[in-house]
């Protein structure tokens, strides 16, 4: 099956990546990032100042993080060191994630730059169902398999983590739902796992750290020494704070480029429900939403600006209002939507940042608020993504499908075509060409004709009965072999149905 056009379409096809531009360029990249922008300012101080502090604090952070978790963080930083970033949120990650942190520490090494990636964990934590194949009746089939169940409603960095051995035990539920030997490779892949997990410290009090320490089982010792960052760390840095009491300062005039940027997308995209891919900010009176989140507890809830002539007071979703200073006085925690964290990452902490293929997608907004709002350039991104199936073995009907459907439409549409050969079809044909050339006469009878048309396609369509039920038959026996090929070939399974190094080697040239 042919791949889309769109240079940023997911890879399809198994072993397939997706890699806009190239890894060999990234280097360069860096390079024409690092100080774009610098005389940009922010609450009245350029970036020049600004971006060594916000990335001073954040890998003191983020290595002292890594190292909490027991993980290696690397070397110590180089302050003159370009940064090269990625993140997602704290899902089991499948390959097409699983490919950002490898090409990231890569790449980072290569060229003497520190990777950081950044966990996204200030979303709002949904149970985390993972897709598992499965035998049923003898056909290939898939589960959604509950792995980490939700406990109580809220975002992931205030998820606490179940009992170690409540989750384990639905690793080994897992193995149990894979017996059959045509499930030896993913189960192998799984059991192998689950030994990593068995043999590591996994008792975090909170859902986030273990997840990231659960990726990073799974890389290791491939892809090892490099430094994490949660979203709600990154939220407590004074640096990030001046940033979003910068915008919420000038609230008026940023949530209009915002909303215009969003209103543009949605039309060149043709986008037809306004939360696609995000609603604009609200404004009504003299309230304007703001891109930031309130921290309500282990929830989050709108957050708002009042503009009072040249002062301005935020105001939650449930109405308390506070002066703008408390924001970075700590006294109101926020965390920022997409765009606004994007912005932060690419315009202060990073020279690179590596998208997958969502987050490059509407980064064209970041790209149209950089440049209408900050009136700047944006910096260069990256786009990763992979596809990498478990080895499930199912056969490909698609072009069986295409055929026989094809000639059903045929049958239905142009009797005389799919019937060429047989002598009473070429009869019924040959009158009904002579009535096509009829109808086009000046004065012809086009009712009658057109009747007598659609006659000759009925009794052409009646002796090619047998064929059209063979044929629908053909495809009721196809259904359930093509049912197989999707599972097989879902992009979705997690990386512990893989082995380390197949996605290793998958991206090695990229």
């Amino acid at each position: 099956m042919s791949q889309s056009s769109d240079p940023r379409a997911v890879p399809l096809e198994n072993g397939a990546t997706l890699a806009t531009p190239p890894a060999r360029q990234y280097s360069a990249m860096v390079e024409r990032n690092t100080g774009k922008n610098a005389d940009i300012l922010l609450d009245n101080e350029p970036l020049s100042t600004l971006r060594p502090v916000a990335r001073r604090q954040a890998l003191a952070k983020a290595r002292e993080y890594t190292r909490a978790l027991g993980l290696d963080p690397g070397p110590e930083p180089n302050p003159e060191a370009p940064i090269i970033a990625s993140g997602h949120q704290p899902l089991p990650f499948h390959p097409g994630i699983m490919i950002k942190p490898v090409v990231l520490v890569k790449e980072a090494e290569a060229m003497g730059a520190t990777p950081l990636f950044i966990t996204v964990d200030s979303d709002e934590f949904r149970a985390e169902n993972t897709p598992l194949p499965t035998i049923s009746g003898e056909r290939l089939a898939r589960l959604d398999f509950p792995l980490f169940p939700m406990k109580t409603h809220g975002l992931y960095e205030a998820a606490p983590a179940e009992p170690v051995e409540d989750m384990l035990s639905r690793f080994e539920a897992m193995v149990g739902f894979m017996a059959s030997s045509r499930l030896d490779q993913p189960r192998n892949a799984l059991l192998s796992y689950t030994d990593k997990l068995r043999k590591r410290n996994l008792d975090f009090p909170d859902y986030v750290s273990r997840a990231i320490v659960m990726r990073r089982l799974w890389l290791a010792p491939a892809v090892d020494k490099f430094m994490e960052l949660p979203v709600s760390i990154l939220c407590q840095q004074n640096t990030f704070l001046r940033f979003a009491t910068h915008i919420m300062a000038d609230i008026p005039q940023f949530a209009g480029e915002y909303n215009r940027a969003l209103d543009r997308y949605r039309k060149e995209h043709r986008l037809r429900y306004p939360a696609n891919p995000f609603p604009n900010l609200e404004i009504s009176g003299d309230l304007v939403q703001a891109p930031f989140w309130a921290l309500d507890g282990g929830n989050r809830q709108k957050l708002f600006v009042k503009q009072d002539g040249e002062c301005a007071t935020v105001v939650t979703e449930k109405g308390e209002e506070r002066p703008l200073g408390h924001i970075v006085e700590g006294k109101l925690a926020i965390r920022p939507k997409a765009i606004t964290l994007s912005l932060y990452l690419r315009l202060v902490l990073c020279d690179l940042f590596i998208h997958g293929v969502g987050g490059a997608k509407y980064d064209d907004i970041s790209d149209a608020l950089i440049r209408n709002y900050f009136g700047a350039q944006p910096p260069e991104l990256a786009c990763l993504s992979a596809t990498l199936w478990p080895d499930l073995h199912a056969d490909d009907p698609r072009q069986e499908i295409a055929t026989a459907e094809q000639k059903l439409r045929d049958i239905d549409q142009h009797p005389e075509k799919a019937g060429a050969g047989r002598p009473e079809i070429d009869r019924l044909a040959a009158l009904k060409g002579e009535l096509v050339l009829a109808i086009k006469e000046p004065g012809a009878d086009k009712k009658t004709i057109g009747q007598r048309i659609r006659e000759l396609n009925q009794s052409m369509a009646t002796l090619l009965a047998d064929d059209k039920r063979a044929l629908e038959m053909e495809l009721e026996r196809l259904a359930p072999v093509e049912q197989e090929r999707q599972v097989a070939q879902a992009r979705d399974y997690p990386c512990f149905f893989i082995q380390t190094g197949d996605l290793i080697k998958m991206s090695a040239s990229k």
